[in-house]
C-alpha cells in the first residue's frame, strides 16, 4: 500500500493526538497519507486534506479513528470502489472496530506486510420513490430503518417482498438490516444474530401493535417494496443511523442488496464469534 486515507471522529479522547502519531508512524514508513479536508485543518496538515469522492478514489486503504459509526461512514463513502478499511476502536463498544489502540502499529504492521484478509460484507441499497420519481436514494452497511418522527402515533407500512404481500405492519417503525447490521438496531429490537458470510435481508418490525409480527429473514435477490400508509402522513427513514431523510405518505421504498460490497480488513485471530462473545458476554461452555 502506497496511499493510506484517515477518517477521524474527533469527538472521541485522544483522536487528535493518535492521528498526529499515527501520521508520523506512516510517514516513517514511506506511506502517503490523507486526511478528510475538515480533519486536516484540525489537524495542521490542511495540505493534506481532500473531500469524501477524492479520499475515496485516491487511496488505496482508509483507516478509521473512533467506533463503529466513524466505520459506517466510512463504509458509505468508499464502498462503491470496494476500498479496504481497517477500524481502530477508540470508542467503548466497538463491534466493527476490530484494533484496540494499543495493538495498533503491531497490525498496522501486518497489513503493510499483507498478512491479513479482507472480510466482504453485503450492503444495502434504499431508493424513495414520491409520485413517481426518485427523489433519494443511499447505502447502509447495517440498516435502513422507517420510524415514527418524535411522539406521532403508529405508522402503517404496507410491506412486499419480491412483489408479493406481506403485512400491513402497525408498529413504531420498521427495521431492514443486512447480516452485519443483525448486531446492532436490530439485535435490540429482538431480531436475529445472523453470521456475516450469509447474505440475507433481515425485516424486524419494531414495538409491533400486533401479536403475530416477528421478524423475518428472506433472499438478497428480493427486493423489498415498502408504502407509507399512515393517516399522519409522515415518517423517517434513516441510514446506518446516521443519515435521515423524511417519509411523506404514499412515498414507496425500495430496499435490496447493492451491488458493491464493504471490505473490511481482518486479522488473524479475530473471528467474529470471538468478537461475538467478548461484546455480547461470554459463556459458559459447560453451561
Amino acid at each position: 500500500m502506497k496511499c493510506i486515507g484517515v477518517v477521524l471522529n474527533i469527538e472521541k479522547p485522544k483522536t487528535i493526538e493518535t492521528a498526529r502519531e499515527l501520521y508520523c508512524w506512516l510517514k516513517r514508513k514511506g506511506i502517503d497519507i490523507f486526511f478528510l479536508k475538515k480533519h486536516a485543518e484540525i489537524l495542521g496538515f490542511p495540505e493534506l486534506g481532500l473531500n469524501q469522492d477524492e479520499l475515496a478514489e485516491h487511496c488505496d486503504c482508509i483507516i478509521t479513528l473512533g467506533g463503529d459509526g466513524t466505520l459506517l461512514y466510512a463504509a458509505r463513502i468508499t464502498a462503491p470502489m470496494e476500498k479496504p478499511i481497517l477500524g481502530i476502536n477508540l470508542g467503548d463498544f466497538g463491534f466493527l472496530v476490530a484494533v484496540d489502540p494499543k495493538n495498533m502499529y503491531e497490525s498496522l504492521e501486518n497489513v503493510l506486510a499483507g498478512n491479513f484478509y479482507l472480510d466482504k460484507r453485503m450492503m444495502l441499497e434504499a431508493a424513495v420513490y414520491r409520485n413517481g420519481r426518485c427523489v433519494k436514494t443511499c447505502y447502509a452497511l447495517n440498516d435502513v430503518v422507517i420510524a415514527k418522527p418524535g411522539l406521532s402515533r403508529l405508522i402503517k407500512l404496507e410491506t412486499y417482498v419480491a412483489g408479493e404481500f406481506v403485512s400491513n405492519y402497525p408498529a413504531d417503525g420498521l427495521i431492514i438490516s443486512s447480516p452485519t447490521g443483525s448486531t446492532a438496531y436490530n439485535l435490540s429490537a429482538g431480531g436475529p444474530i445472523v453470521s456475516p458470510k450469509v447474505d440475507v435481508i433481515i425485516l424486524n418490525p419494531i414495538c409491533p401493535h400486533t401479536l403475530v409480527s416477528r421478524p423475518l429473514v428472506i433472499s438478497p435477490e428480493e427486493e423489498i417494496r415498502i408504502i407509507l400508509k399512515s393517516e399522519e402522513g409522515e415518517a423517517l427513514m434513516t441510514v446506518d443511523g446516521q443519515v435521515g431523510f423524511p417519509i411523506a405518505k404514499g412515498d414507496e421504498i425500495y430496499v435490496s442488496k447493492a451491488p458493491f460490497r464493504t471490505n473490511l480488513i481482518s486479522l488473524p485471530g479475530r473471528s467474529f464469534y470471538e468478537i461475538l462473545r467478548n461484546k455480547l458476554g461470554k459463556v459458559d461452555r459447560n453451561g
